[in-house]
């Protein structure tokens, strides 16, 4: 199987993650607090091995930078599509 350079995805990164997201409306101060409190849980010791042991990296962005991470992955796997001709029938 060809690698994704090979097949003409040069620069192609393909990645899986995981975020947790709230309804546009939740308040401000919600956001930062449950923000607040998962990094704490990210970053701890026993969360980071769990991760570990599964192959996966935890993060714990802000809001804002999941909001970023969020609009560039739509705009890349839109432009994939659109360079494809990938159609629904």
């Amino acid at each position: 199987m060809p690698t994704l350079d090979e097949a003409g995805l040069k620069g192609f990164n393909l990645g899986t993650w995981f975020g947790v997201l709230a309804p546009a409306t939740t308040p401000k101060d919600i956001v930062t607090r449950l923000n607040t409190e998962m990094v704490k849980i990210i970053h701890s010791p026993d969360f980071r091995q769990r991760m570990a042991d599964i192959g996966a990296e935890p993060i714990g962005n802000t809001p804002e930078q999941m909001a970023q991470q969020i609009k560039d992955d739509t705009e890349r796997f839109a432009k994939l599509v659109k360079e494809a001709k990938v159609s629904i029938e």
